[in-house]
């Protein structure tokens, strides 16, 4: 017995993450068949881990690794868990290197894509666990960093002393990090007090809204300072950008 179930919805939740077309079945035979009525359920357990190299370099994220985890449960038709039931996963991607789809394992080219297929077992409970892994920038549309970024001395007292500032900000969405336009640039003379050294300057900064976007990061370093950091991030309504 071969049945596909609720696969609009399943659709929808990995292609929110991974942009992949994704289709799951239950499959059975004697008395472990999926009896009609069956119901899966797909929910991604946790937030996305980030893992690879840190980023040090908006432009260069293309190191690091993102693993979704997501629970899979079966119940008939009473709602009761279905254990020993075998769960057929399909997924396609494109543009990524090196994914990890459940346990099964490929690559995709640059201008193609890669197919993979999976079996796993419902345990005793009627849960399994199920995990992809793909390269920060293997999947979707990769946002564009955000237009017409400006820095001007801000018109409220901060703690910043005299220094040439430098920032840059990107955009991010569930399938990672948009890369980085060159640093703008903000002098600050005459905010230091020369009798503590203590500082009053602050910086106002500005840009474009990109839609799609759920989080920005605002990267910074000085003059004194040339080393790139993350300032501070930023959510926001990815509707609304």
């Amino acid at each position: 017995m071969n049945m596909s179930i609720n696969k609009t919805t399943i659709f929808s939740l990995v292609l929110l993450l991974f942009m992949a077309a994704t289709a799951i079945q239950l499959t059975g035979c004697g008395p472990d068949a999926a009896p009609v009525g069956s119901k899966i359920t797909v929910e991604a357990f946790g937030t996305p881990v980030l893992s690879g190299s840190p980023i040090s370099n908006p432009s260069a994220t293309a190191t690091s690794a993102k693993t979704q985890h997501y629970l899979i449960s079966v119940a008939d038709a009473e709602g009761l868990p279905m254990n020993n039931i075998d769960v057929n996963l399909y997924g396609q991607f494109s543009n990524g290197q090196n994914i990890q789809f459940g346990g099964a394992i490929g690559s995709a080219p640059t201008n193609g894509s890669v197919t993979l297929t999976t079996t796993k077992q419902t345990d005793r409970f009627g849960f399994l666990d199920f995990a992809i892994t793909v390269p920060y920038f293997a999947v979707g549309v990769q946002l564009q960093p955000p237009y017409n970024q400006t820095a001007q001395a801000g018109s409220g007292s901060g703690t910043l002393t005299d220094n040439i500032y430098f920032y840059t900000v990107t955009s991010l969405d569930l399938a990672g990090e948009s890369t980085a336009f060159s640093a703008i640039s903000i002098p600050l003379s005459g905010v230091t007090n020369t009798t503590t050294g203590m500082g009053t300057g602050s910086v106002d900064l500005s840009w474009k809204k990109i839609i799609g976007a759920n989080r920005y990061n605002v990267y910074a370093y000085t003059a004194t300072n040339p080393t790139i950091g993350l300032l501070f991030f930023l959510d926001c309504d990815p509707v609304a950008g």
